[in-house]
């Protein structure tokens, strides 16, 4: 599977006449006060571990240099032993994730495409890139500029409280190929905002 700057092409579409107005303080599109932003990235970063909750994850599986349970037949952990525990039908390990040996922050993703192209990025990707990768989904080092990474406004677990940004989009948009899911959602909270909601014309909504 390849991938260039070519595949992902974003334009806004004109703001429907009726938009529900939400509360604009949880608004975070366009904050540069660090303080404020960190509020707002600790809330994804709160649904990520709830998501690792139901997936029996412990957080510390997170931030170390480890397998994913899924994939792995080490340490009597593989993958039946690790999927015998409930999960929403979201976050079910899909089968590229039950046979590749992967880092656990892939899994914690309620879009089964998404990991998957997670998972094929990781074999074409420099480290320094998917470092990169992983910052910009977390928003962890870009608190003085736009916002560039993911938002969850509900249970991660859900793909309709998703949101993606445009810098993201524009930069990292393969990752989200095959989820036109996430498109739906983001314009959902857009037009809640009264933003103009996001056209794609490519392989996202494939």
């Amino acid at each position: 599977m390849e991938f260039t700057k070519n595949d992902f092409r974003v334009e806004l579409q004109p703001m429907p006449h009726e938009a529900n107005i939400w509360h604009r303080g949880e608004d975070w599109a366009g904050i540069t006060n660090q303080k404020d932003r960190k509020k707002l990235q600790n809330r994804l970063n709160k649904r990520i571990c709830k998501n690792a909750a139901a997936l029996g994850y412990q957080f510390d599986w997170l931030i170390c240099a480890v397998v994913s349970p899924f994939g792995s037949d080490e340490g009597g952990r593989g993958p039946v032993s690790a999927y015998s525990v409930a999960v929403p039908p979201s976050l079910a390990p899909t089968t590229m994730q039950l046979t590749t040996r992967h880092h656990p922050w892939i899994d914690l993703f309620p879009l089964p495409r998404m990991r998957d192209n997670l998972l094929v990025a990781t074999n074409l990707l420099s480290p320094e890139d998917e470092q990169r990768l992983f910052d910009d989904i977390m928003d962890s080092r870009r608190a003085n500029k736009e916002w560039a990474g993911l938002l969850v406004w509900g249970e991660g677990w859900d793909p309709q409280n998703w949101e993606v940004s445009l810098p993201f989009l524009q930069k990292w948009g393969w990752v989200l190929r095959g989820c036109p899911e996430i498109i739906t959602s983001t314009n959902r909270w857009r037009c809640r905002r009264g933003e103009r909601p996001i056209s794609t014309r490519s392989f996202v909504l494939e």
